[in-house]
């Protein structure tokens, strides 16, 4: 199984910020919804990610 990597994870933020694309919705075999810092991914198999973009610009999964 493969998880989106950290610099993914902040591009589906920024993305959703600028109105470009949906606060939820799926790409690939994920599903992934935006919340407050950060977002949650659920993978097709049922494997889950939650992150929050810490103040630095960096993740806390």
């Amino acid at each position: 199984m493969a998880i989106p990597s950290l610099e993914r994870l902040a591009d589906v933020l920024g993305l959703a910020r600028s109105c470009r694309i949906s606060r939820s919705g799926q790409i690939g075999t994920y599903s992934y919804t935006i919340h407050g810092a950060g977002c949650r991914f659920v993978c097709d198999n049922g494997t889950e990610v939650d992150g929050d973009l810490a103040a630095a610009g960096s993740f806390d999964l």
